[in-house]
């Protein structure tokens, strides 16, 4: 009864049986059943309400009552412009979003009650180093393409995945303007040709497709199609589409009949181009990316990657001229890397510095590999800017650059922070085991704080950089081979795939394996025989 039970649809009553809670929800439309979800847990929830007064239910852990806004932001206004953009209302009268501890994946489209992986719930801080809102957007999308039609087979599975990520970039675009959605599709294309290089490209309609042909060139299609047919009548397509098999399961030709029965035109020859070509359409990208003028500007910048630095100077400081396009600076950004360190160079990064953008100081803090004295007031102020990624980049550049100041430069860094991410208070707690004039108390404390991020508390990515710091200094303690222990039984096979191979090459050395022994000495027969039955030990 302590807990909170949250499931599909309207909640309709909870009712006591003795220590435990009754709670009963009910769907009033068809759904799936692999949309069925329930979760249970310690959760308390905000509510809003969206434009056309649907309830949306954001819940969250007690604990992280000031992480709501950062987490769930954007997400009314993306709410909003689907149902206006796709013409069709919410189909349900309740929307829900749950954070879920080490969920498998980024987030599941459950109707009515998308769960996400609690990674994504953030600070105001980590929210510009990575954010909820793309996922946010795509398992939203979702509850129309794939939850309200469905697909008949795994051939139509871009009928799901390919929409929901076209819809969630055009929410996106609403949030980030046209330049980011383009540049999305450019970086997608990017990666879809080199899909098809590697000899790895399949066919939308091929059941065994990847998830980058299912949801990237899905949605490279619809963007497409909506230039061959326009607008209206591509949007006039879907809503049609919508209505008429609400409910019900779906295949492409059901969707392409619609679209050649509304636009008047026949869809054999984009079938053949975008659905059953095996071969991802570069040409045809590449026109359908030119007729953005931020695409052209980018093309033109990305050229002088191969051009001297005296070429590409003045094209840089164009780029700088307000108002700054932050996408183009930060392709100038990965180019300075390229030339050789000089005042020119160092002057281009304080100019784009000092336009206070976060992500274009980000860039710059993450693409510089070694500290300049010429750089040094710079990469202090980058200790307090809105990112944690900025700031361990910074903190590091500056420790390694100031050997005689390491303990001031870390002090003065740490008391200026209110907080601190896991990934940050490892750097920062690494760095202090790596310099000198620290007590050994001090030094004992650092280490407990790395070694306390290998607990199974903690998400797979923050333990796997516990592990990775810990064998590096060659700390790992008791308590973290049982945590290694735990983790190679772990639910998410990237995670147990990982730690399993820690634990081997651990095993391999004659002090950790007298110690892993040791602990598995102590543990129950069957346990035991589980862990020595796997490694072969």
């Amino acid at each position: 009864s302590q807990y909170q039970a949250i499931s599909n649809g309207v909640l309709l009553e909870t009712t006591e049986v003795d220590k435990n809670r009754k709670w009963q929800f009910n769907m009033d439309i068809p759904m799936s059943s692999y949309l069925i979800a329930m979760v249970v847990g310690n959760y308390e929830v905000a509510k809003k309400m969206s434009a056309s007064q649907k309830q949306m239910e954001l819940y969250y852990y007690p604990e992280d009552l000031q992480k709501i806004e950062p987490t769930y932001r954007h997400t009314i206004k993306m709410f909003d412009f689907l149902e206006q953009e796709i013409g069709i209302e919410y189909p349900w009268k309740v929307y829900k979003q749950i954070p879920v501890k080490d969920f498998l994946y980024s987030g599941m489209e459950n109707t009515t009650a998308t769960i996400y992986s609690d990674q994504f719930v953030v600070d105001d801080i980590a929210f510009n180093d990575g954010n909820y809102v793309t996922v946010n957007a795509h398992e939203m999308a979702h509850q129309w393409f794939g939850n309200l039609v469905t697909e008949t087979s795994g051939k139509h599975h871009w009928l799901q995945e390919g929409f929901a990520t076209y819809y969630s970039m055009l929410a996106e675009q609403e949030i980030y303007g046209e330049d980011h959605y383009y540049m999305t599709l450019f970086e997608n294309a990017e990666s879809l040709i080199a899909q098809t290089k590697a000899g790895r490209g399949t066919a939308l309609l091929d059941p065994n497709a990847s998830s980058l042909t299912f949801y990237q060139h899905g949605a490279w299609a619809l963007h497409a199609l909506r230039g061959e047919i326009g607008d209206a009548d591509f949007k006039l397509s879907v809503r049609t589409y919508l209505k008429q098999y609400a409910g019900r399961n779906v295949t492409t030709d059901d969707f392409l009949k619609i679209v050649s029965n509304t636009s008047g035109k026949d869809m054999s020859e984009f079938k053949n181009r975008w659905l059953t070509n095996t071969q991802f359409p570069s040409a045809e990208a590449l026109q359908l990316l030119r007729k953005s003028n931020f695409m052209e500007q980018y093309f033109q910048l990305a050229a002088r990657s191969i051009s001297s630095f005296d070429e590409s100077f003045n094209s840089y400081k164009e780029t700088l001229k307000s108002p700054v396009n932050e996408l183009l600076v930060e392709e100038m950004i990965s180019q300075l890397v390229l030339h050789k360190k000089n005042d020119r160079i160092i002057e281009l990064y304080k100019e784009a510095a000092a336009t206070g953008n976060v992500k274009v100081r980000q860039a710059i803090a993450l693409s510089l590999q070694n500290y300049d004295p010429a750089l040094d007031k710079l990469l202090r102020t980058m200790l307090n800017d809105q990112s944690y990624l900025t700031r361990e980049s910074a903190l590091f550049l500056l420790w390694q650059g100031n050997p005689m100041d390491r303990p001031s430069v870390l002090r003065n860094a740490k008391e200026s922070w209110n907080s601190m991410s896991p990934s940050l208070e490892m750097a920062w707690n690494a760095l202090a085991l790596n310099s000198s004039d620290f007590k050994n108390n001090e030094r004992y404390d650092f280490l407990q704080g790395i070694s306390k991020f290998t607990s199974p508390e903690y998400s797979p990515q923050t333990r796997t950089a516990a592990f990775d710091y810990l064998i590096n200094l060659d700390a790992m303690g008791t308590q973290n081979y049982r945590d290694l222990i735990d983790a190679c039984f772990h639910h998410s096979w990237r995670f147990y795939k990982n730690s399993r191979d820690i634990f081997e090459a651990l095993y391999k050395k004659d002090e950790s394996r007298v110690l892993i022994d040791r602990i598995l000495s102590t543990m129950p027969d069957d346990e035991q025989k589980r862990i020595r039955d796997l490694f072969k030990v």
